[in-house]
């Protein structure tokens, strides 16, 4: 089991690499190509795209994972979550519609067109169940194969298209069409008929609901200072505070590969009441991306202006100091996955609700108040400030719910360390 699960990590976080530096190196090379004040516009669109995007997550893929975890008779889960899906993404779409001219006044740029092409986006949203259906069946493997040849449309589609001539309308389409290629190869594997029920229907939404709000919070303290910049700054701001965060956000791979792997197992862990296996794993995550999110912060802060210079040029300079600022929440946040995981694979989400709540509570308070004045740099201050909010409250919360302390914790990292190098040896004679 433990081999299992450090074999589908390793692939996990190669894949998520992958995914991180292909989309990382496309993105460099588009705002290469379209210069600040363009690639600020294209940072524009999306912000209303996807905030809408995520106001119609329901919580839904998670209920999926959750409930059909182990269940050989799955597809009844998945298509009464599909129906759900559908229906509310395709009410996102509506309103991205229908407020694109509404959102090109207030931010006082001509994206009319570009923000109703980018609600094209949504529309596959509402297939993601089937994507669900895979994780729940732990086929890690593939979901990462997946979504890497994912990335590499994404990238590949887009720079094609602005080479061509298409500016920023090429970005956006290239996006939307990589989406639906995305989707596509999800339910090449993962589609089943099936039937919807409607108790089922009422179980996803109890318990995805919560989830949903938690993402929608959690959206709100990662993302939301875009969609607020854009009423405030210019687009080449936005340019300036995006690509900072995307090259911050490297660090989170491991978390994130982390908490994609580890969520079926803490559930089914939590059915068979296995407390053993929730408290180690927690504890084997907090140490070890203690450790990691120290080092790569600190090799970030080292290279970040020779990086930023080199492959973006001097027009970009202003994204230096926001990439030293807000490494410290990326830092933060390499913790707080680990926490969030447990909780939710305890079925604890309204406790993530409460701390990802009032995170985004903190967030759009504090943007409000500092965005006019300080600007961006003012966005990264927030964020750091927020993401120690949510390491403080989510350790607080695992411990309360799992009465695991700090001493235990050394004990669980030892022992699942010592059955690692076991299955690494007796895996090394296999070959």
């Amino acid at each position: 089991m433990v081999w299992r699960i450090f074999r589908q990590f390793i692939f996990g976080s190669t894949s998520n690499v992958l995914n991180r530096v292909i989309g990382l190196i496309g993105a460099i090379i588009t705002a290469r190509l379209l210069g600040p004040e363009a690639y600020g516009l294209l940072g524009i669109v999306f912000a209303l795209t996807l905030t809408l995007n995520m106001l119609a997550d329901s919580g839904i893929e998670q209920a999926i994972v959750h409930y059909a975890a182990g269940e050989e008779n799955d597809l009844m889960i998945v298509w009464s979550g599909f129906i759900i899906d559908f229906f509310i993404t395709s009410s996102a779409f509506l309103v991205n519609v229908l407020f694109a001219g509404w959102f090109a006044v207030q931010t006082q740029n001509p994206i009319k067109s570009l923000t109703i092409l980018a609600a094209l986006y949504l529309i596959p949203s509402a297939f993601d169940t089937w994507k669900s259906r895979l994780h729940a069946k732990k086929r890690i493997e593939l979901l990462s194969t997946i979504s890497v040849v994912s990335t590499i449309m994404q990238t590949s589609f887009s720079i094609a298209l602005i080479i061509l001539g298409f500016g920023v309308q090429g970005a956006v389409l290239g996006f939307v069409v990589a989406r639906v290629g995305h989707t596509l190869l999800y339910m090449n594997y993962g589609f089943g008929k099936g039937e919807f029920d409607l108790k089922i229907v009422k179980q996803l939404l109890k318990y995805g609901i919560p989830n949903g709000l938690r993402n929608l919070s959690l959206y709100t303290v990662g993302r939301i200072d875009r969609l607020i910049l854009a009423f405030f700054v210019t687009a080449s701001d936005i340019a300036f505070y995006g690509i900072a965060n995307m090259i911050g956000s490297m660090i989170q791979l491991l978390p994130a590969s982390f908490s994609l792997i580890m969520l079926p197992y803490i559930s089914e862990a939590y059915k068979n009441n296995d407390s053993h296996k929730i408290h180690g794993s927690y504890a084997a995550g907090l140490v070890i991306f203690s450790i990691w999110g120290i080092v790569s912060s600190i090799a970030v802060l080292i290279i970040a202006e020779p990086l930023i210079l080199t492959v973006l040029g001097p027009e970009f300079l202003p994204a230096i100091i926001i990439l030293r600022i807000s490494i410290f929440a990326d830092l933060m946040y390499c913790l707080f996955y680990v926490m969030t995981t447990t909780l939710d694979g305890i079925r604890q989400p309204k406790i993530t609700l409460i701390i990802t709540g009032a995170q985004a509570l903190t967030t759009i308070s504090l943007l409000t108040l500092i965005i006019p004045s300080l600007g961006i740099i003012g966005a990264a201050y927030v964020d750091v400030i927020v993401s120690i909010i949510g390491v403080i409250l989510g350790y607080f919360y695992v411990r309360k719910q799992t009465s695991v302390k700090i001493s235990q914790n050394l004990g669980y990292i030892k022992e699942l360390l010592t059955v690692l190098k076991k299955g690494i040896k007796i895996n090394s004679h296999v070959d």
